[in-house]
């Protein structure tokens, strides 16, 4: 029992001393909770980095954003404006018969309207004269229109260039769309030049096609070659011929009596090659100096 007295009053002296002591002079390490901790730590580092990673990301795709409205600082509008002017200018300068649906009509119901018995000589002269003037002025036209597109060339060349080279270097979505556009721009007006070139070239064969049309009318009812008129003389040989070549022919006639010209027949020349055939005789007789009758085309009509 004594001992048992004694063990407890240790016992009661130990724990005394031992809530004495102060807590922070007892150190206790677990090394399980110490991972624990630096496995945390190192996962919120990781998203630390990541948040800097997407803000990063963001930043340049702001950028990339604000880069993408820069226009492009380029433009060939003023000039591919220019050249489309200078060939509408060129169309509008179409001389006579121009493009006009009312001009054409009112042409077409005069100078090619169809030969009438009842029409004189002078105003079928006239009417020939006006569509020889309609064709050589429309063919004039025309020449004068591929001319200006051909100078067009230089600069559509300048203008494909740059918008080519802006085109590649282009820093943005919005830079590249407007060089792209641009590039469809000089095409249009590369096509509006090629439809302005095949319109003056249809326009000067069309009125070729109807003079030759209003002079075959002619040939065929015998309004401007009928009997005694200029080009059907009974003794003129050229103007036979010229008779059987439409166009030509009413051309060629026109012509002669406008500057007055006189169609000469050798006739002694006739003679010669008809009597080549009967003998040496008569083509000596034929070879001997003679006067050479003239006869002229439309003299006795007063032309």
């Amino acid at each position: 029992m004594r001992r048992i007295g004694l063990l407890a009053a240790a016992g009661t002296v130990a724990l005394t001393l031992g809530l004495a002591v102060p807590a922070r002079a007892l150190i206790v390490f677990d090394p399980n909770n110490y991972v624990q901790n630096v496995l945390t730590a190192a996962r919120e580092l990781e998203q630390i980095n990541n948040q800097i990673t997407s803000l990063q990301n963001e930043a340049q795709m702001l950028i990339n954003q604000a880069k993408n409205l820069v226009s492009l600082p380029y433009s060939s509008l003023q000039q591919l404006q220019s050249s489309i002017q200078r060939t509408q200018q060129l169309l509008a300068q179409a001389q006579r018969i121009a493009y006009d649906v009312q001009q054409i009509d009112r042409a077409f119901s005069t100078s090619y309207a169809p030969a009438t018995s009842n029409q004189s000589n002078q105003l079928l002269i006239s009417n020939a004269q006006s569509r020889w003037q309609n064709s050589y002025a429309a063919t004039q036209d025309a020449l004068r229109v591929q001319a200006g597109i051909v100078g067009n060339l230089d600069t559509n060349r300048v203008q494909t260039s740059a918008l080519v080279s802006s085109s590649q270097g282009a820093s943005g979505a919005l830079q590249a769309t407007q060089a792209s556009n641009q590039i469809l721009a000089l095409n249009a007006q590369q096509l509006a030049d090629l439809t302005a070139v095949v319109t003056a070239q249809g326009r000067a064969q069309s009125l070729e096609a109807a003079q030759r049309a209003s002079a075959q009318d002619q040939n065929s009812s015998g309004g401007f070659l009928r009997q005694g008129g200029v080009i059907n003389h009974p003794t003129c040989r050229c103007s036979t011929d010229d008779r059987h070549q439409g166009f030509q022919g009413v051309v060629a006639a026109y012509d002669n009596w406008r500057v007055g010209r006189h169609c000469l027949h050798d006739a002694a020349s006739r003679r010669r090659r008809s009597s080549a055939e009967s003998g040496a005789d008569d083509r000596r007789n034929q070879l001997r100096p003679r006067a050479l009758p003239q006869r002229h085309c439309g003299a006795s009509r007063g032309l």
